[in-house]
């Protein structure tokens, strides 16, 4: 129980790792069209929907101060044109549909070329989670062969995605995405476990 716990931790605290760096990369010097769909309740924002964005640059300086964004239907888009300055930018939408207000954060990045650059970081993740699910399934017991098992294939996964990197655009989206899979899996495997060791220490079920 101790390795399956610790085990989702860690996969907690380096998805976090992971994932804290920007989805979307755009060339520098480059004009960059946000767009950023608008929605509530599973419903799309009305034609009277007012959404404005405020961005800031990776030195923290104010480039775009509560600006109203075009709303084009399904999303609302804002053209950035000041993005010289190489690294991530944070911005926020705030949007305002029939008195009902909401807003959502998000970052994203320049480089040089205008694809993800920093290649080493991701490869090292990836290095660590394929390290760690072999060495927890090796020290595994036996009667958790069905968790063995599954580190060892998603272990097996995220080998593949070394070389995928290189020539899939979206492989990022697809180790956030096995990721929060397997923590899916590793939390019900987890709580029928702990719920099985609970039923036994009150004798509500046999051994």
């Amino acid at each position: 129980m101790k390795q399956i716990l610790l085990f989702s931790i860690f996969v907690i605290l380096l998805t976090n790792f992971v994932a804290a760096e920007p989805l979307f990369y755009f060339k520098a010097g480059t004009d960059v069209d946000l767009k950023v769909p608008c929605a509530y309740e599973g419903n799309q924002c009305s034609a009277a929907a007012v959404c404005n964005i405020t961005i800031n640059d990776p030195n923290s300086n104010n480039l775009v101060n509560n600006q109203q964004m075009t709303n084009s239907g399904a999303f609302h888009n804002y053209t950035l044109r000041d993005t010289e300055l190489l690294g991530e930018y944070q911005a926020t939408v705030f949007c305002t549909d029939n008195d009902e207000s909401d807003y959502a954060a998000f970052s994203f990045a320049t480089s040089e070329n205008g694809f993800f650059n920093e290649g080493l970081t991701f490869i090292l993740a990836l290095a660590i989670m394929i390290i760690f699910c072999v060495v927890v399934a090796l020290n595994l017991s036996e009667n958790l062969i069905f968790l063995k098992i599954l580190l060892l294939v998603f272990a097996l996964i995220y080998i593949f995605l070394i070389p995928a990197f290189f020539v899939i655009s979206k492989t990022k989206l697809i180790f956030y995405n096995t990721v929060l899979g397997m923590i899916v899996v590793i939390a019900i495997y987890a709580i029928i476990h702990l719920t099985k060791y609970v039923l036994e220490k009150f004798e509500v079920i046999g051994k």
